[in-house]
Formats: C-alpha cells, sequence, structure tokens
C-alpha cells in the first residue's frame, strides 16, 4: 500500500487555466509528487508551480494534469520517488518498500565464450 500524507482539500477549479485552489492543512513546496483523490479523481502529478492565495499561506492554486472537484483531497504521494542515488545505485520508494536497482558496468568477455 501506498504511504500518504494529507496536504489540503480542493475548495475551486478554473477547468479555463486547469488550476486547482487548494486549502492546506500541511506544507506543500514545489516538486513535491502528489496524488488528487476523490468521489471521480484519483492521479498523481507532480507540483511545479504554486501561487500563494492569502497572507497566512493557507489557500494556494496549482496547476493540475486532470480537472479536479471541490472536495478531493490532496495527499503526498511517495509512489516511485527516488529516495537517493550514488556511485551507480538508485533506491525508489514504491508500495512501502525501498526497491534498489543498480546500474551494472558491461564486464569485457576474456577471450571466448563462456
Amino acid at each position: 500500500m501506498e504511504d500518504k500524507k494529507k496536504l489540503g482539500e480542493v475548495i475551486d477549479y478554473d477547468g479555463r487555466s486547469k488550476r486547482a485552489k487548494v486549502e492546506l492543512t500541511a506544507n506543500l513546496e514545489k516538486g513535491d509528487r502528489v496524488r488528487i483523490e476523490g468521489e471521480r479523481t484519483d492521479f498523481q502529478q507532480t507540483v511545479y508551480s504554486l501561487e500563494r492565495d492569502d497572507k497566512d499561506n493557507r489557500i494556494v492554486w496549482i496547476p493540475v494534469d486532470k480537472s479536479v472537484e471541490k472536495g478531493d483531497e490532496l495527499m503526498k504521494s511517495y509512489e516511485g520517488e527516488i529516495v537517493k542515488s550514488y556511485e551507480g545505485e538508485i533506491e525508489k520508494k514504491y508500495d512501502g518498500a525501498i526497491e534498489k536497482e543498480y546500474k551494472s558496468k558491461p564486464e569485457k568477455m576474456r577471450g571466448g565464450c563462456v
């Protein structure tokens, strides 16, 4: 099961500009991977920009990939997020587990078939 943390709730949607107005209950930053869930909504995307709408920074407008509805929840998504990488090893958090991938360097054949 995917790890999720509720960040806020959609309070308005502008279909022309494809932006959702969200009331935040937790911190949201550019680059965060989010999931938007609702009765007829369920998709993930990265937050590439956000526009603060009040002085308390609790209301923000974010561009969305698909249409959303009032009441949809904005969740922090950790599915498929790259956690760290170093010296050819990449760790990804996926379905609650850490999955390691290794970049392999081609080994040279030493004189003939094995």
